[in-house]
């Protein structure tokens, strides 16, 4: 799932369906621009840039893939990998696009060049979110039951949150300075603050 927003309120939806094998758009400020995108290799996550009007997606084949959106059924593979990849992040402004796989966060390039591990050692990360002004990049670990965070560039993982229910899908919301997570396990939303402190 992945929102624009403008004036504090969404201007852009996009999700995925997977097993629909399917990725949909809606224009939340009335008619206009909608539309559903049959893919393959059951979509997992989603991500939109705004700056450059990419919209981009994992899969569960391991592939990190973007297309236009004014162009959609053009979509290009920008990364090829075994395992199946759970969630993705974008820095339009840098130009640097981030994803998770089984015991690794990678970065790379908005088109996929340059990749390299940024974080490694973890067990299955799934959701990733980055605090743009503190230069932070949050994720939750499904297994572990951890939700984490480091610096951009890989530096000083921080463990804010253990013994999690499975958390599965995280959300940052900095100018409340709180951080929302789901859980499988107890089918619950929870909250903190940033450092992970005031549950």
């Amino acid at each position: 799932f992945s929102a624009t927003e403008g004036e504090s309120k969404p201007q852009q939806m996009f999700w995925t369906e997977r097993d629909a094998d399917r990725i949909r758009f809606v224009n939340m400020q009335g008619p206009g621009q909608n539309f559903s995108l049959t893919v393959s290799g059951r979509p997992l996550d989603i991500e939109y840039d705004p700056v450059h009007k990419h919209i981009y997606w994992t899969d569960e084949r391991g592939r990190v893939l973007r297309t236009i959106l004014d162009s959609p059924e053009r979509a290009e593979v920008l990364v090829a990998q075994r395992e199946p990849i759970l969630g993705v992040v974008l820095d339009p402004e840098a130009g640097e696009i981030y994803w998770a796989k089984p015991n690794q966060i990678m970065k790379a390039k908005l088109d996929g060049s340059r990749y390299e591990i940024l974080i490694d050692f973890l067990q299955l990360p799934t959701s990733l979110q980055i605090d743009f002004d503190a230069g932070k990049i949050y994720w939750a670990d499904l297994l572990s039951g951890n939700i984490q965070r480091a610096n951009l560039d890989g530096s000083r993982v921080e463990t804010i949150l253990t013994g999690r229910e499975r958390p599965v899908s995280i959300g940052l919301d900095t100018p409340r300075g709180r951080i929302y997570w789901t859980e499988l396990d107890s089918h619950s939303i929870q909250s903190a603050t940033l450092d992970g402190t005031a549950v």
